[in-house]
């Protein structure tokens, strides 16, 4: 098992990006009503397909972020403190490369698909150009921000993290009100007013690290080599974050060719609520990867094995307790959140929400294949098999045009790549494969069976109200909770939660 102050750091850091989480969740989600209820479908549909074009270009960073997170982790954990400021300024070197590649690739290619290709009314092409120039420049001012949000992560800082997240609500509140005030059109004031959110917090990002960090004060470094192993290891990671690029604005952009914007509103409604969902993965391993890649540099090899394990298992019980009544009452939280509810939201948003209970098991052993550097032939099996998923939806849509066919080809393909990833952690870290699938995968999901039992039954005894939607939350939290604890927990982790619970104020004073 970690040690106790890695578990209470981890701990720390997880509930500042869950506070975080729920803040701008909550936020969000009275936003995108708004913003839809403001713009419309079609427009908020436009909004949806045209940003998330640019959105394709996304792997390129994310790629960038995961090398460079991962090389400052590393040498935070082995201590040579010159060599990470040197990996940071290579980092902004590479990025400010990044940037101009993307805004030459966005402004010819990604110009002309958009005037020529995409399903969007003559009458709004004006206004889709300029939600495509905002969104240019918005991810032009994102890529330059993330080596400092890197470095915030890579030295487990989380709650500057947390901070940003009242910036950020502020921001799309009066975004909101400066709609609802302003008679021009709505769809090209939206697109330039989330910019300017987009330089404002970037900004935030930037002055903090400059401020806190002594790496991230830049100086001409240069080291051929390190730059080539940086470039190296993004290259092979891009693979994966072109994938998922692909497997996300790609189907988009893919169903906007077969659809009218209006089934784009729906999609962007179901990931919407996915975003929800799985923001509680996100936080949670954005928390836990700092600490893998420490373990690994230093060569604490078991207790990162531990940790996998550990984290593989929380983070599917974190999402389980919000996916089994979002699974249940889609509809009625659907049409409590967006009064009317646009057509296929409700099966999209439950295929999305099943397709992360099977994708939850990727990011923990992803983290570990990362922290040893060795990522090439598992980027090449697993890379290759997402990129199928739209050529392949694209081929079934000719012979069927029903909309949900991308979602189950994306689902069926995610529980095809699961097989790649066990297989390359095995051979590279040498992780007990066998173990894994019976302690983890097997406990997690008979867990989620178990404990969907009770909420379903009150499903379907119950008529359809807010009374019901209460008692499917309040049973389903009740039934997760137990089944995490008598049949998700080993005997050391009940031991550690029950610890924990005493030492609670609360209880302390029973």
């Amino acid at each position: 098992m970690p040690s106790t102050s890695q578990n209470k750091q981890i701990a720390k850091n997880t509930i500042v990006l869950y506070l975080r989480m729920v803040l701008t969740l909550g936020v969000g989600l009275y936003t995108v009503r708004m913003v839809l209820k403001i713009l419309g479908v079609e427009d908020y549909g436009i909004y949806n397909v045209v940003g998330g074009t640019v959105s394709l270009l996304s792997f390129v960073v994310n790629s960038m972020a995961s090398a460079s997170q991962r090389y400052l982790s590393f040498e935070l954990g082995s201590g040579d403190h010159g060599a990470l400021k040197g990996i940071f300024n290579l980092s902004v070197y590479a990025y400010i490369g990044v940037a101009f590649l993307a805004l030459i690739i966005c402004e010819t290619i990604g110009l002309w698909f958009l005037n020529t290709q995409m399903t969007i009314s003559s009458e709004r092409i004006s206004a889709a150009n300029w939600v495509y120039q905002s969104a240019i420049f918005s991810f032009i001012v994102s890529i330059l921000a993330t080596p400092y949000i890197s470095a915030i992560f890579s030295n487990e800082k989380m709650t500057v993290y947390g901070y940003v997240a009242i910036i950020e609500v502020s921001l799309k509140l009066f975004v909101v009100y400066l709609l609802g005030i302003i008679y021009y059109d709505k769809l090209k004031m939206y697109a330039l007013l989330m910019f300017f959110s987009q330089v404002t917090i970037s900004s935030f990002y930037v002055f903090y690290s400059r401020k806190h960090f002594k790496e991230c004060r830049l100086s001409f470094y240069w080291d051929k080599l390190k730059m080539e192993e940086i470039l190296s290891f993004s290259m092979w990671s891009m693979m994966g974050t072109l994938a998922g690029a692909m497997r996300s604005q790609g189907l988009n952009v893919l169903i906007n060719l077969f659809f009218n914007p209006a089934i784009n509103a729906a999609r962007g409604i179901a990931f919407q609520m996915q975003a929800a969902v799985n923001g509680l993965r996100v936080n949670f391993y954005n928390a836990v990867s700092p600490r893998v890649t420490k373990l690994y540099s230093s060569e604490h090899h078991e207790e990162m094995m531990d940790l996998v394990f550990m984290s593989s298992k929380l983070a599917f019980f974190l999402i389980m307790f919000f996916s089994i009544p979002m699974l249940i009452e889609t509809p009625y939280i659907l049409h409590l959140w967006l009064g009317t509810v646009p057509e296929y939201s409700i099966l999209f948003t439950r295929l999305v929400i099943i397709e992360l209970t099977i994708d939850i098991f990727n990011n923990p052993l992803d983290n570990a294949l990362g922290a040893s550097g060795r990522v090439r032939q598992f980027q090449i099996w697993v890379s290759s098999l997402l990129l199928l998923i739209v050529p392949l939806s694209y081929l079934a849509l000719k012979v069927a045009e029903y909309p949900e066919i991308p979602f189950v080809i994306s689902m069926l393909v995610s529980i095809l790549c699961f097989f790649p990833r066990l297989y390359f952690v095995r051979k590279f870290i040498a992780l007990p494969v066998r173990q894994y699938l019976w302690k983890v995968v097997f406990v997690s999901y008979r867990v989620l069976i178990i404990a969907s039992l009770p909420p379903l039954i009150c499903y379907v005894m119950m008529e359809d109200d807010f009374y019901r939607l209460i008692v499917v939350c309040i049973t389903s939290c009740i039934s997760s909770a137990l089944c995490i604890y008598w049949l998700g927990l080993n005997l050391i982790e009940r031991n550690y939660v029950k610890k924990y619970v005493l030492k609670l104020p609360f209880i302390k004073s029973l």
